[in-house]
């Protein structure tokens, strides 16, 4: 990745007022989410390409564009899938995304969703190593102990939508 700890100390997830409130064409849509996120992208990968969005569309994870146009909506899904696509599968992400729809509604939840990301990505870069050895840092046990910290939260999530599919049965 290229994003930098001045990048992720600077993030601003576009807000659902600050998306744009006409329905826009795919190609500029992938303009829009590209410019969203550009600090996510692999150096290797883009952020979101036509074809991803159409199989997001095939999959059901978001509904099909309005005469080939995409609304605000849709864009806000797109976004969000495109962050959590790194760590989630997209049943998962299906599965947040609607217990938090059913709680919140659209722009609630997906405003509270940008809140978060903005914060939990700001406190992962600023925070400094509490293990020291002699006294000196040691930002590698920082990184194990965010790997670790990713398995047990991706854990947890699955653990928790099981417990919600399981209510619904």
């Amino acid at each position: 990745m290229k994003m930098t700890k001045d990048d992720a100390l600077g993030f601003h997830c576009p807000r659902w007022e600050e998306l744009p409130s006409i329905s826009l064409y795919m190609d500029q849509v992938v303009i829009v989410v590209e410019e969203a996120l550009g600090i996510f992208a692999d150096e290797k990968e883009r952020v979101v390409t036509s074809t991803m969005i159409n199989n997001y569309v095939k999959q059901k994870l978001i509904s099909p564009p309005v005469k080939k146009r995409y609304e605000r909506r849709h864009i806000a899904f797109i976004i969000v899938v495109s962050v959590l696509k790194k760590v989630l599968s997209m049943q998962e992400i299906m599965g947040v995304m609607e217990l938090m729809l059913k709680q919140y509604g659209m722009d609630a939840a997906y405003n509270m969703y940008c809140e978060s990301l903005e914060a939990i990505l700001a406190a992962a870069f600023s925070k400094k190593s509490d293990a020291k050895t002699g006294g000196e840092e040691k930002p590698e046990v920082d990184v194990m102990n965010a790997s670790i910290h990713a398995v047990t939260e991706k854990l947890y999530v699955q653990y928790f939508l099981s417990l919600k599919e399981t209510e619904t049965k």
